[in-house]
C-alpha cells in the first residue's frame, strides 16, 4: 500500500504559525518529516511548539519578517545549523486586506506584494538555490483561488497571489531537474484570515455582508461546503514526497470545484 514517507527530511515551513501553515506543520510530522517553523509571529510559534510535540527533534522554530530579502538568508543558515537533512520548503506565507479597489492606496499595495510575493521569491530563490546544489528537494508554495481572477475588494492580494503561480513555473524550469516547485491554491478554509475578511466586510459593508460574502461563494462551489485545513496539508506533504517525483511547475486547486482550470 503507497504511504506518504517523509522520514529523515527536514522542511521549513514558512507561515507556520497561521490556520493552514499549523496544518502543514502537523502533516510533515506525521508522515515522519521534522520541520523548521518560522512566522513573524513569536507567540505564535511558540504556542504550535507547545502544541506539536514536547520533542525538539521535530520541531525547531525561528522568528523572521521575509519581507526583508537578508530575512532568507538568515532563516536558511538557521535551518542548516539545525538539521543536516533539509530537503523542502513549503511557503505559507500570506496577508489580506479587504480594500475597494479605488480606496488602495501605495502603502497597502506595497505591503501585500512585499509579503505575498516579494518574500516568497526570497525565499524561493535562496533555499532553491542551496537544495539545487545538492541535487534534490521540493517546494511548495501558497498561491489562492484569488491568483486564478481578479478581486474587486483585494486587488492587491490577488495580483500577489497571481504571481505566485508565475514565479512557482519559473523556479520550477530553474531549478530542474533537480528540485520540483509547485503550488497549491487553496479556496475557502475558516481560518483566522479567513475570519479576519468576513469581520473587514462587516466593518466596510455593514453587518452581515462577511457572511454574505462567505454563504455566495459556498454556493458556487459544486461541492457545498467550505474546507478543512487538513485538506490542504495532505495534498503538500504528497507534492514534497516522491509520490510527486513527476509533478513539477503545477499549481493544485483544492477549492472543492470553485475554479476548474
Amino acid at each position: 500500500m503507497l504511504s506518504i514517507d517523509l522520514s529523515g527530511k527536514a522542511i521549513v515551513v514558512t507561515g507556520a504559525a497561521g490556520g493552514l501553515g499549523k496544518a502543514c506543520v502537523d502533516a510533515v510530522i506525521h508522515c515522519g518529516g521534522s520541520v523548521i517553523a518560522s512566522d513573524v509571529d513569536k507567540q505564535g510559534l511558540q504556542r504550535l511548539k507547545e502544541e506539536i510535540t514536547s520533542d525538539s527533534q521535530f520541531i525547531q522554530v525561528f522568528e523572521v519578517d521575509v519581507s526583508r530579502p537578508e530575512s532568507a538568508r538568515s532563516l536558511l543558515e538557521f535551518s542548516l545549523s539545525r538539521s543536516d537533512n533539509l530537503f523542502g520548503l513549503v511557503n505559507c506565507i500570506g496577508v489580506h486586506q479587504t480594500i475597494p479597489f479605488v480606496e488602495l492606496t501605495a502603502d497597502a499595495w506595497r505591503r501585500v506584494i512585499d509579503i505575498n510575493l516579494n518574500g516568497m521569491f526570497y525565499l524561493v530563490q535562496t533555499i532553491g538555490q542551496y537544495l539545487y546544489s545538492l541535487g534534490r528537494g521540493a517546494i511548495v508554495n501558497f498561491s489562492s483561488v484569488a491568483g486564478r481572477g481578479g478581486r474587486a475588494n483585494a486587488a492587491h492580494y490577488a495580483a500577489s497571489k497571481a504571481g505566485v503561480i508565475s514565479l512557482t513555473r519559473s523556479a520550477a524550469l530553474a531549478f530542474a531537474p533537480y528540485v520540483r516547485v509547485n503550488a497549491v491554491c487553496p479556496g475557502v478554509f475558516m481560518t483566522p484570515m479567513w475570519q479576519r475578511t468576513i469581520a473587514e466586510r462587516d466593518e466596510k459593508f455593514g453587518p452581515g455582508e462577511g457572511q454574505k460574502y462567505l454563504d455566495s461563494i459556498v454556493s458556487k462551489t459544486p461541492l457545498g461546503r467550505v474546507g478543512k485545513v487538513e485538506e490542504v496539508a495532505y495534498t503538500v506533504v504528497f507534492l514534497l514526497s516522491d509520490l510527486a517525483s513527476f509533478i513539477t511547475g503545477q499549481s493544485i486547486n483544492i477549492d472543492g470545484g470553485l475554479e476548474m482550470d
